[in-house]
Protein backbone atom coordinates (compact mmCIF):
# COMPACT_ATOMS: atom_id res chain seq x y z
CA UNK A 1 0.00 0.00 0.00
CA UNK A 2 1.53 3.53 -0.91
CA UNK A 3 2.14 5.50 2.06
CA UNK A 4 0.85 8.91 0.30
CA UNK A 5 -2.56 7.46 -0.20
CA UNK A 6 -5.11 7.88 2.45
CA UNK A 7 -6.83 4.82 4.28
CA UNK A 8 -10.97 4.95 3.58
CA UNK A 9 -11.38 5.29 7.24
CA UNK A 10 -9.09 7.99 8.30
CA UNK A 11 -11.13 10.47 9.69
CA UNK A 12 -9.42 14.37 10.40
CA UNK A 13 -9.62 14.73 13.93
CA UNK A 14 -10.49 17.93 15.29
CA UNK A 15 -9.15 19.60 18.84
CA UNK A 16 -11.61 21.10 20.87
CA UNK A 17 -9.58 24.43 21.67
CA UNK A 18 -8.76 25.20 17.95
CA UNK A 19 -9.34 28.83 16.79
CA UNK A 20 -11.14 29.97 13.61
CA UNK A 21 -7.93 30.77 12.12
CA UNK A 22 -6.16 27.06 13.02
CA UNK A 23 -9.41 25.65 11.17
CA UNK A 24 -8.84 27.88 8.40
CA UNK A 25 -4.99 26.97 8.08
CA UNK A 26 -6.20 22.97 8.17
CA UNK A 27 -8.49 23.77 5.81
CA UNK A 28 -6.11 25.60 3.14
CA UNK A 29 -3.73 23.05 4.03
CA UNK A 30 -5.57 20.05 3.34
CA UNK A 31 -6.70 21.29 -0.02
CA UNK A 32 -3.30 22.00 -0.76
CA UNK A 33 -1.79 18.66 -0.21
CA UNK A 34 -4.55 17.09 -2.17
CA UNK A 35 -4.23 19.56 -5.01
CA UNK A 36 -0.35 19.70 -5.10
CA UNK A 37 -0.13 15.68 -4.55
CA UNK A 38 -0.38 13.39 -7.71
CA UNK A 39 -2.41 10.71 -7.95
CA UNK A 40 0.25 8.55 -9.46
CA UNK A 41 2.16 6.12 -7.12
CA UNK A 42 5.51 6.22 -8.25
CA UNK A 43 5.77 9.54 -9.37
CA UNK A 44 5.34 11.84 -5.70
CA UNK A 45 6.20 15.13 -4.97
CA UNK A 46 6.62 17.37 -1.54
CA UNK A 47 4.57 19.65 -0.26
CA UNK A 48 6.85 22.25 -0.05
CA UNK A 49 7.49 24.42 -2.50
CA UNK A 50 10.38 24.74 -4.10
CA UNK A 51 10.80 20.77 -3.77
CA UNK A 52 13.36 19.90 -1.10
CA UNK A 53 16.30 17.57 -2.41
CA UNK A 54 16.55 14.49 -1.48
CA UNK A 55 12.98 14.10 -0.33
CA UNK A 56 11.30 11.10 0.49
CA UNK A 57 8.35 11.58 1.75
CA UNK A 58 6.36 14.06 4.13
CA UNK A 59 5.69 14.37 7.04
CA UNK A 60 2.00 13.52 8.47
CA UNK A 61 -0.06 15.86 9.49
CA UNK A 62 -0.62 16.96 12.90
CA UNK A 63 -4.44 16.32 13.07
CA UNK A 64 -4.61 13.41 11.00
CA UNK A 65 -4.41 9.84 12.53
CA UNK A 66 -0.59 8.66 12.16
CA UNK A 67 -0.80 5.95 9.39
CA UNK A 68 2.12 4.20 11.52
CA UNK A 69 2.83 3.12 14.24
CA UNK A 70 5.92 4.66 16.30
CA UNK A 71 8.66 2.02 16.33
CA UNK A 72 11.91 2.62 18.91
CA UNK A 73 14.64 0.21 17.25
CA UNK A 74 17.81 2.30 18.33
CA UNK A 75 17.39 1.74 22.35
CA UNK A 76 20.25 0.42 24.75
CA UNK A 77 17.77 -0.10 27.32
CA UNK A 78 14.44 0.98 28.21
CA UNK A 79 12.50 0.30 31.60
CA UNK A 80 10.07 2.00 34.40
CA UNK A 81 12.52 4.45 35.41
CA UNK A 82 14.78 5.33 32.69
CA UNK A 83 15.38 5.61 28.81
CA UNK A 84 18.82 5.29 27.00
CA UNK A 85 19.40 6.43 24.06
CA UNK A 86 22.85 5.68 21.96
CA UNK A 87 25.01 8.11 20.89
CA UNK A 88 28.09 7.67 18.88
CA UNK A 89 31.07 9.58 18.39
CA UNK A 90 32.26 11.68 15.61
CA UNK A 91 35.96 11.13 15.91
CA UNK A 92 37.66 8.65 13.38
CA UNK A 93 38.58 4.81 14.81
CA UNK A 94 41.63 3.36 13.36
CA UNK A 95 40.15 0.92 11.24
CA UNK A 96 43.69 -0.91 10.95
CA UNK A 97 45.05 0.20 14.28
CA UNK A 98 46.60 -3.43 15.05
CA UNK A 99 48.33 -3.77 11.60
CA UNK A 100 50.04 -0.78 12.21
CA UNK A 101 50.63 -1.36 15.91
CA UNK A 102 52.16 -4.68 14.87
CA UNK A 103 54.53 -2.99 12.22
CA UNK A 104 55.86 -0.97 14.69
CA UNK A 105 57.21 -3.62 17.03
CA UNK A 106 60.18 -4.19 14.78
CA UNK A 107 60.61 -0.55 15.38
CA UNK A 108 60.55 -0.81 18.60
CA UNK A 109 63.04 -3.77 19.20
CA UNK A 110 65.15 -1.44 16.35
CA UNK A 111 65.53 1.53 19.16
CA UNK A 112 65.95 -0.81 22.06
CA UNK A 113 68.54 -2.96 20.83
CA UNK A 114 70.48 0.19 18.60
CA UNK A 115 72.51 1.10 21.48
CA UNK A 116 74.01 -1.86 22.63
CA UNK A 117 75.12 -3.11 18.95
CA UNK A 118 76.48 0.49 17.93
CA UNK A 119 78.31 1.20 21.12
CA UNK A 120 76.91 2.93 24.21
CA UNK A 121 77.47 6.87 22.76
CA UNK A 122 75.63 9.37 24.02
CA UNK A 123 74.02 10.74 21.30
CA UNK A 124 73.24 7.33 20.06
CA UNK A 125 71.44 6.22 23.70
CA UNK A 126 69.44 9.65 23.31
CA UNK A 127 68.09 8.98 19.81
CA UNK A 128 67.57 5.43 20.34
CA UNK A 129 65.74 6.50 23.70
CA UNK A 130 63.68 9.29 22.10
CA UNK A 131 62.69 6.99 19.02
CA UNK A 132 61.73 3.88 21.43
CA UNK A 133 59.87 6.23 23.63
CA UNK A 134 57.86 7.56 20.69
CA UNK A 135 57.03 3.57 18.54
CA UNK A 136 56.54 2.47 21.93
CA UNK A 137 53.48 5.43 22.77
CA UNK A 138 52.57 5.22 19.53
CA UNK A 139 51.68 1.45 19.70
CA UNK A 140 50.20 2.04 22.81
CA UNK A 141 48.05 4.81 21.49
CA UNK A 142 47.04 2.12 18.08
CA UNK A 143 46.25 -0.88 20.77
CA UNK A 144 44.32 1.55 22.77
CA UNK A 145 42.35 3.33 20.37
CA UNK A 146 41.83 -0.39 18.53
CA UNK A 147 40.10 -2.91 21.76
CA UNK A 148 39.98 -0.55 24.72
CA UNK A 149 37.82 2.19 23.89
CA UNK A 150 35.07 3.15 26.05
CA UNK A 151 31.20 2.29 25.19
CA UNK A 152 28.88 4.52 23.55
CA UNK A 153 28.28 8.05 25.21
CA UNK A 154 24.30 7.19 25.69
CA UNK A 155 21.30 9.78 26.61
CA UNK A 156 19.79 8.68 29.75
CA UNK A 157 16.27 10.25 30.14
CA UNK A 158 14.76 9.53 33.88
CA UNK A 159 11.56 9.79 34.42
CA UNK A 160 11.12 9.98 38.23
CA UNK A 161 13.67 12.61 38.52
CA UNK A 162 12.44 14.53 35.00
CA UNK A 163 16.46 15.01 34.33
CA UNK A 164 18.19 14.03 31.19
CA UNK A 165 21.70 12.35 31.79
CA UNK A 166 24.73 12.86 28.95
CA UNK A 167 27.65 11.00 29.36
CA UNK A 168 30.88 11.69 27.91
CA UNK A 169 34.32 10.40 27.94
CA UNK A 170 37.28 12.70 26.94
CA UNK A 171 39.64 10.77 24.99
CA UNK A 172 43.07 12.67 24.48
CA UNK A 173 44.01 11.67 20.90
CA UNK A 174 47.83 12.24 21.52
CA UNK A 175 49.00 11.00 24.75
CA UNK A 176 48.38 7.46 25.22
CA UNK A 177 49.66 7.23 28.83
CA UNK A 178 46.16 9.46 30.59
CA UNK A 179 43.11 8.14 31.26
CA UNK A 180 39.88 8.64 29.21
CA UNK A 181 37.98 10.37 32.38
CA UNK A 182 34.15 10.00 31.51
CA UNK A 183 31.99 13.64 32.53
CA UNK A 184 28.23 12.88 33.37
CA UNK A 185 26.13 16.32 32.36
CA UNK A 186 22.80 16.25 33.88
CA UNK A 187 20.37 18.13 32.60
CA UNK A 188 16.62 19.70 33.91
Amino acid sequence: MNIMTKKPDNKVKRRASLSASDNKKKKQHTANVETQRPKKPFYRRSVLIPQAERWQEDLPVQWLEQDVEPNAIWLNEKNDIWLEIPRYENQISWGCGDIFAFFSVPFILFFLICPFISGMDIITFLISFIGFVFFLSFFKLLIRMTYHTPRGTPVRLNRKRQKVYIYEHHRSSWNPWIDWPVEVRVFN
